[in-house]
């Protein structure tokens, strides 16, 4: 009588035995838990770029990765943090990839043309900003940028327009009334530049940029005093002096040039190069 085979039949159930064990085990060892990140709220990081706050439009940014929290709006503003901290190429081509995007491609339009004048592409800028204000005619840093695209064309007349549109949606902001005022010493319109500036300077004070054009409105408009003022430092009242005298030359007031860029010379702890090639320009102009 034959025996039967055992050994696989052996194999086979101490095989299965072996396998009832393991699972068992792997039923006592629970799995860690992996922290849920939420989502981060994106108005408060619309808000934070907005307010240039960029340390803490970084960790917002940071948090949303975390969360694995994507979509056109996060993006959006991933292209507006880059433009925002001077990443303009990186900004433009975020911004270009969002465009026909229904929810946000009017804001994605606005900041590739603001992108674009900062790289010196005017006339994609015009496109760009001339679609944004078409399709949404609320958004005033479109009008803004707009109007500082056709100043960079001499289109006096579009600029205005872009200003007015600007300003009207947008009466306190600062920015707008700032960019026309400057439009507006281009223009040679001194006194409704120095209007534009004064409010520009009240809403947005201690722009370093607006106070410069603010003191050249002054002196364009014969306010030399003024637009020289109390300065902290030396090298403040340097610069501010030089700007006067450049002011009184471009208004034919060759005596007050002479004497504020001769001053600002004098004041100066070195050899101060645009004060004299202004100062050698006016001699010339006056024939002296």
């Amino acid at each position: 009588m034959m025996m039967r085979p055992i050994i696989v039949l052996g194999l086979a159930g101490a095989f299965l035995a072996i396998t009832v064990h393991c699972g068992a085990e792997a039923k006592k060892k629970k799995q860690p838990e992996v922290a849920q990140v939420a989502p981060i709220d994106l108005t408060a990081l619309d808000e934070a770029i907005r307010a240039n706050r960029l340390v803490q439009a970084k960790t917002l940014l940071e948090q949303s990765q975390l969360a694995r929290q994507s979509g056109p709006m996060l993006d959006l503003l991933k292209a507006e943090y880059d433009l925002a901290r001077g990443q303009n190429d990186v900004a433009l081509a975020g911004f270009r990839l969002l465009v026909a995007d229904i929810g946000v491609g009017a804001r994605a339009h606005q900041g590739a043309g603001i992108a674009s004048i900062r790289i010196n592409r005017i006339d994609d800028a015009l496109g760009h900003l001339s679609a944004a204000t078409k399709a949404d005619g609320s958004l005033w840093r479109a009008w803004s940028a707009l109007g500082v695209a056709y100043d960079l064309k001499r289109n006096w007349q579009a600029a205005e327009a872009a200003y007015a549109s600007g300003v009207a949606v947008r009466p306190n902001a600062g920015e707008i009334l700032a960019n026309r005022g400057y439009s507006r010493l281009l223009q040679k319109r001194f006194p409704e530049a120095l209007h534009d500036l004064k409010q520009a300077h009240g809403m947005l004070p201690g722009n370093e940029r607006i106070e410069t054009n603010l003191r050249l409105a002054l002196a364009l408009n014969g306010s030399y005093d003024d637009a020289i003022g109390i300065s902290a430092s030396d090298t403040e009242l340097v610069k501010n002096l030089n700007n006067a005298g450049y002011a009184a030359w471009l208004q034919g007031d060759f005596v007050a040039a002479r004497a504020y860029l001769s001053r600002a010379m004098e004041i100066s702890d070195v050899y101060y190069d645009r004060a004299a090639n202004n100062l050698a320009a006016v001699n010339a102009a006056s024939g002296k």
